[in-house]
Order: C-alpha cells, then structure tokens, then sequence
C-alpha cells in the first residue's frame, strides 16, 4: 500500500510537510548520488523499461509509470498497490541514477539476491525523496477459492505422447515427443 501526494505529476512538487517512510533494514541501504527525473515525452510504438544491474549502483528507467518503478522497488504485484493520485498510472517517466565508486564496490561484492534487494532499497529511497512516497503495509481479507475432488474423483485421463511439439523463444528451443535422432546431432 502506499500513497502519494495528488500534485501534478512532477517530482518534487509535493508538499514539504510529508515525510519518506522510516526504514527499518539492518542494514542502512545506500543512496544514489546523483539522479536525474524526468517526465518520458511519448513517442509512437515506444517500449517501457528498466535497466538494473545486482552488481552495480547505476539504474535507468525509460518511460515508466511510478506504478511500475514501486512494483519493482518494492517486489509487488501491481494489484497490491493501492490509492496513489491517477497520475501513476499514466504519467512516465525517465530516470538516470548512479551511487558513488565506493557503493558500487561494495555491489560487486554481493549475491545476485543481496544485489536485487539493495537496489530495490535504494529505489525505494529515490521514490521517497523525489516523488514523496509514503508506505504502509496492512492486512486485508480477500475472496479465496478451494480446489476440491468432485464426487467421484478426478476423472484424467491417461496422457497420449503421440507426436512432436516444438516451442521455441529468445535463444530456446523445446522439443518433446520426439526420437528422431538428427534434433540432437547438432547444428543443422
């Protein structure tokens, strides 16, 4: 959950009494040094995305709502952001943030999962300090569905391997149901 100012869109053009959310890490996470934020002018059949490196203090973000940048600082599905101004969904932005030499270092020293969560963190403080977000975390209770066996039991079927499927897709290929054996014998 969270919830920002209903300004106009602009960072920064929130009023000065909010406060960014205490964070309660062990570790402090650390700042980018120099970020610069600006709102994305759209352009026909454009892309959306995020470059962010486990291994380094650099990120960008190319026509991005601040809906996606919270998804992504914060690990959650879009459904579980709740009452922003209706500016995050349909405002984008592009941002360049980079931390210091020393952050850096210390980045290259950590697990790819170490990495991932400290960046996010320091999403999370950008967030904050540029477009004034406040957090908070509550428990709802939502509608659930039980999977339970009809009277009777599941009625499957056997599976019938009879012929082949091919799916194939950024650098892969699978093929199941097959033994011919010029598919393993190399290049084509």
């Amino acid at each position: 959950m969270f919830g920002l100012p209903a300004s106009n869109g602009q960072p920064g053009s929130a009023q000065s009494s909010l406060k960014p959310p205490t964070v309660t890490s062990p570790d402090p996470a650390p700042a980018f040094d120099v970020a610069a934020i600006y709102v994305h002018i759209p352009q026909p059949h454009e892309h959306n995305s995020i470059w962010s490196s486990p291994f380094d203090g650099q990120f960008r973000a190319v026509n991005v709502t601040v809906k996606s940048l919270v998804q992504f600082a914060f690990g959650i599905p879009e459904t579980r952001i709740r009452n922003g101004p209706a500016w995050i969904n349909t405002t984008s932005f592009n941002i360049d943030a980079k931390a210091d030499s020393a952050v850096d270092a210390q980045m290259r020293a950590l697990t790819s999962a170490e990495g991932k969560a400290r960046k996010q963190r320091m999403v999370q403080a950008l967030l904050a300090n540029r477009f004034k977000l406040l957090t908070h975390t509550e428990t709802r209770e939502l509608p659930v569905y039980a999977l339970v066996l009809a009277k009777g039991g599941p009625r499957f079927g056997a599976i019938q391997q009879n012929g082949t499927t091919v799916n194939s897709g950024r650098g892969r290929i699978e093929v199941e149901g097959s033994n011919r054996p010029d598919l393993s014998s190399g290049p084509l």
